[in-house]
């Protein structure tokens, strides 16, 4: 039986592939969103629209023929500010994935990850052999590709795991060792030497992982929670406004009448 220290360095198991070029596809500018983040973006652009011509059809001439950039109420210019500021942050996030799907994309394999393998029928392989792929800890596969650009790591790492120094059972040395580890990585000395000695710039560019996930409805149902409240509020008010302002047409046309009554 032994002791082990803190661990001085992370590692788990990856998936190592051969990798290839390729040419981006046509319909690449779809790829950064989901087909549901797709759509859900298509229905507030024409749920936006609708709230802003019902704001502005009785109050603005613009909005009861040919339709222009001009809104005139209150409650259209802040239905529209929560808006622009939502499409704002979504543009800026589409056009940063879809960069890095076409930069990425440049170079893909087959497999692509650990699923793919499972239910494929590719020969694997431990670093040996005419294989489509490799299996390994990622520490010595960080090692691997810094000399051999050909290759990258596909798919997320799975069982994780970190390496440490084995003494006796019960041994004092244990416990002074992982204070000297802890006290390494405290000071980012740790992965100074990870850095120094496993990777190597050679390849960094062409080994990158090729992992790229597609934004979905989840990281933005907030911005679109805040439009819908928005509209939402807007139209309440609206509506009020208008129940307000009809009623008191409609009593100024009974006290008219009873006036004119009077007069008679």
């Amino acid at each position: 039986m032994v002791d082990f220290t803190q661990p001085y360095i992370e590692s788990g198991l990856v998936v190592v592939a051969l990798i290839r070029k390729t040419n981006s596809s046509a319909w690449a500018f779809l790829r950064p969103f989901t087909p549901m983040m797709w759509s859900v973006t298509g229905i507030f652009f024409l749920v936006v629209g609708a709230v802003v011509w019902i704001l502005e059809r009785r109050t603005n001439e613009d909005f009861r023929g040919r339709p222009r950039e001009k809104t005139g109420s209150t409650l259209a210019r802040f239905v529209l500010i929560i808006w622009l500021f939502v499409v704002l942050i979504i543009n800026s996030s589409y056009i940063a994935s879809l960069t890095s799907i076409l930069t990425v994309e440049q170079l893909s394999s087959p497999v692509k990850g650990i699923e793919s393998l499972v239910t494929g029928s590719d020969p694997i392989g431990f670093q040996r052999g005419d294989v489509a792929s490799v299996i390994d800890e990622s520490a010595y596969m960080e090692l691997f590709l810094s000399v051999r650009c050909g290759y990258s790591i596909v798919g997320q790492e799975f069982i994780k795991m970190g390496w440490g120094f084995a003494f006796p059972r019960d041994s004092p040395l244990a416990i002074h060792m992982s204070t000297a580890v802890l006290k390494l990585s405290e000071k980012g000395d740790l992965q100074k030497i990870h850095d120094k000695w496993l990777k190597k710039s050679a390849c960094s560019a062409e080994g990158a992982k090729q992992a790229i996930d597609r934004l979905s409805l989840s990281s933005f149902w907030g911005l679109f929670l805040l439009s819908g409240i928005a509209c939402f509020l807007a139209l309440v008010l609206h509506v009020l406004r208008w129940s307000t302002s009809t009623t008191g047409i409609i009593d100024a046309g009974q006290n008219q009448g009873y006036q004119e009554e009077g007069n008679r």
